[in-house]
């Protein structure tokens, strides 16, 4: 790469270095290289990833006078607080070194009903509720491939909520998210609603799934008749 761009101080207007002016080539080139590297980096375990994550942040550390002048250079930033930007930056990578080893395929909080995130899966799920002939998880890798297409919202899956054995965090595992979650303040428990149509059937099916306030399933019900009232009937057989 022959073509560069100047970083200037705007202080003195001097040119402190000279860097690569990249462009799609270039970002083509860097983003093949990363998909070849991350073969071998994530064969690695999460000791020896956050080994390497560590050595980064002692080069930080050691070298926190010379990227703290650096940036006071090229910014304006005052020396003190760049040596304090370099620290913070620092605790973040050793974190992240720690953190890898904890990676115990805890079900992380997801910001969109559609999707959740399980073991670093991203699990997404098709379709759209309130009607569909069921639904359809796509487990998606960390790097973006498809590992599975599931059926979730399955008469088998449903037969294994079990009230006061199986908890709310596993229906969401076995199901996905429900398509009306409703509170149910006297008992501080939630409904979960779960509408499907199976082939063949005019009459639409219901599954309804009551959590307690200790995330424990209480209730569980499959309504198959669109006058169906569940004060009348058992629970969810089997």
């Amino acid at each position: 790469m022959t073509t560069t761009f100047d970083v200037m101080n705007p202080a003195t207007s001097t040119v402190l270095e000279k860097v690569p002016d990249a462009g799609p080539a270039e970002a083509r080139a860097a983003i093949d290289r990363s998909v070849a590297a991350f073969a071998s980096w994530k064969a690695k375990t999460a000791f020896e990833r956050g080994d390497v994550l560590r050595r980064w942040r002692d080069a930080m550390l050691k070298n926190e006078d010379a990227l703290a002048r650096m940036m006071s250079q090229e910014m304006g930033k005052p020396v003190t607080e760049a040596k304090g930007e370099v620290r913070y930056a620092a605790g973040f990578v050793d974190w992240f070194a720690e953190e890898g080893k904890r990676a115990y395929g805890d079900i992380v909080p997801s910001h969109a009903a559609d999707k959740r995130l399980v073991g670093g899966e991203t699990v997404y799920y098709y379709p759209q509720l309130p009607w569909g002939y069921a639904s359809y998880a796509a487990r998606m890798s960390p790097d973006g491939k498809l590992i599975a297409l599931e059926q979730r919202l399955t008469d088998a899956n449903i037969k294994k909520v079990k009230p006061e054995v199986t908890r709310g965090s596993e229906v969401l595992d076995l199901l996905g998210p429900p398509y009306e979650p409703m509170k149910q303040a006297r008992t501080n428990s939630e409904i979960w609603t779960y509408p499907m149509r199976i082939a063949g059937f005019p009459t639409p099916k219901w599954f309804l799934v009551t959590v307690g306030p200790d995330g424990v399933v209480t209730e569980a019900y499959l309504i198959d008749d669109p006058n169906w009232d569940r004060r009348d009937s058992g629970a969810f057989p089997g």
